[in-house]
């Protein structure tokens, strides 16, 4: 939804469209922080009392090869799309995860595949104080790559795929698992708690539209003006995984809708690679039937196409690698 929505900020004028699709934008950035947080409560689950580093590096190994094998399919699109390449430039976009916009993601998720002894050790001894110390690493770092104008796109590259944006995310996932899932509120907390993301979402959202008018197009709009957002986007994200924790209740009664999901989880990391391609594909292909991203039915047709052939796409994936 995220990479969908996003289109409406290639739009000048702000218009309803625009501003729904930035409301749901932003409220579906949960997306990243919940990958993370995760990640930490499964390594922790998986070695609650043998951590074995050798395991590690082998789940590390196994993201590797489809990791690979998208990176090239994006840099093969990108030289269709005319972009040249030096030999040096498709080593640093295979390392960097910057073949594609979202490939970020897995350089960053290995980064805490090696922290992870650590915090999971730290976790136990010190939990409050290292619970403390990733909130101010995650608040003070996303402030601070927002203050420079960068003028050197391999530094700002670096600054963005470091663990730092979402430390706190992933080592909640460890504290959570470590105290019997403490973090979580308790249910009948439920409607406090969307009240509470409807309204951050909302702020976020009227920031964002504002910034909008005030410079004319979102990609306009400098680094520094989105200085205060990090400030209160943790609590938003952690509401919002509360309140997807707490909705488990109701998913685990309802045994279709659970097969459902477990069937669509298991392939979530080869959904994330490849749906950015379908997106790509599905915007050219809408735009020579003239459905642009200025008509509502757009973001309609193209997140269900996404879904749809992501999921097909990865069924006979797996049929051919597996």
């Amino acid at each position: 939804m995220t990479h969908v929505s996003v289109e409406a900020l290639l739009i000048n004028n702000v218009s309803t469209l625009v501003i729904i699709n930035v409301f749901f934008n932003v409220l579906s950035k949960y997306a990243v922080p919940l990958f993370f947080f995760i990640s930490g409560f499964l390594l922790t689950y998986n070695y609650d009392n043998n951590i074995n580093e050798v395991n590690i590096i082998r789940r590390i190994i196994k993201l590797m090869p489809l990791y690979v094998l998208f990176s090239l399919i994006y840099i093969i699109y990108n030289i269709l799309n005319g972009k040249k390449y030096s030999i040096y430039r498709l080593c640093i976009e295979i390392l960097t995860g910057s073949s594609m916009y979202h490939l970020w993601f897995v350089p960053v998720i290995i980064q805490f595949y090696l922290l992870f002894p650590f915090l999971f050790k730290f976790g136990r001894a010190r939990p409050k104080t290292l619970l403390i110390i990733n909130t101010l690493i995650t608040i003070g770092y996303n402030v601070f790559i927002l203050l420079p104008d960068y003028n050197y796109a391999p530094l700002k590259t670096i600054l963005y795929r470091l663990f730092f944006r979402y430390s706190l995310y992933f080592y909640v996932g460890i504290y959570y698992k470590i105290h019997n899932n403490s973090f979580i509120p308790n249910f009948k907390n439920i409607k406090t708690q969307l009240f509470s993301l409807i309204v951050l979402s909302s702020i976020n959202t009227l920031y964002v539209i504002n910034g909008i008018i005030k410079y004319g197009n979102y990609y306009l709009i400098p680094s520094k003006y989105f200085i205060f957002i990090p400030l209160f986007e943790p609590l938003q994200y952690l509401v919002t995984i509360s309140i997807l924790f707490q909705s488990i209740k109701f998913i685990i009664n309802n045994s279709h809708l659970n097969d459902m999901i477990i069937k669509i989880s298991n392939n979530t990391y080869e959904i994330y690679l490849i749906h950015v391609l379908f997106i790509e594909v599905g915007i050219t292909l809408l735009n020579t039937i003239n459905i642009t991203n200025t008509k509502y039915f757009f973001y309609i047709i193209l997140f269900i196409l996404t879904f749809v052939l992501s999921n097909i796409f990865v069924q006979k994936l797996k049929v051919i690698f597996y």
